[in-house]
This record gives structure tokens, C-alpha cells and sequence, in this order.
């Protein structure tokens, strides 16, 4: 954010500045938690973009959370804390984007 200053839309796209991904993992709602605090203490509204994404899909069986997709009570719960802290500039993706057709095989075809 130092080097690029406030980020610049123009016609719909991003010209300049900085977006911060963030995906939301089942069972860390204090860790998403912390870390909308830290963008909402850290940035000025106007001077990053935040995007809150619900996409986790497990991948193999780690055991736990883990192995599960967000729930949508802890989707609803995350995106509310996003909004009650004044994050405005930014994207929040649909807890639908967590689909496998949308994974990868992870088989090494294609390379």
C-alpha cells in the first residue's frame, strides 16, 4: 500500500492498489475475526480492497474442520463481523463457489 497509494477503479477495473484476499477456513471464525480487525484498524476505507472468500474445499482427509466446507452459520456470521467493522470496499464471494467442479484434479494432468 506504501509503493501503490489508495487503490483506482476505472470502468469497473483495477487500475492501481492493493486487494486482500482473505478465505474464510471451517471452524476459524476467530481467526477471520482477527483478521477483519486488522484490516479494518490497519486501512482507511478508500485505501484497499477486501476480499472475503467462502471457496474452501477439503481436499483430502485432514481430520477435524478440516474435512468439512464452511457452514453457511459460519459464512453468515463472518461476512456480518466484515460489515459491523465498516468494510465496504471489497468483494464478498457466494458460499456456492465451494463446488468441485470448480477444484482441480490436483493429479498432475495438464502439466
Amino acid at each position: 500500500v506504501r509503493q501503490v497509494g489508495p487503490y483506482v477503479m476505472e470502468d469497473g477495473l483495477l487500475r492501481r492498489g492493493v486487494i486482500i484476499r482473505h478465505l474464510v477456513l471451517p471452524g476459524q471464525i476467530a481467526n477471520s475475526q482477527a483478521v477483519i480487525d486488522w484490516v479494518a484498524d490497519t486501512f482507511a476505507p478508500g485505501q484497499v480492497l477486501f476480499s472475503l472468500m467462502s471457496q474452501y474445499m477439503p481436499y483430502r482427509s485432514l481430520g477435524g474442520d478440516w474435512d468439512r466446507r464452511l457452514t453457511k452459520q459460519e459464512w453468515i456470521k463472518v461476512r456480518n463481523y466484515m460489515k459491523r467493522r465498516g468494510i465496504r470496499d471489497g468483494y464478498v464471494q457466494d458460499l456456492s463457489s465451494a463446488k468441485e467442479e470448480y477444484t482441480p484434479p490436483f493429479d498432475f494432468t495438464g502439466l
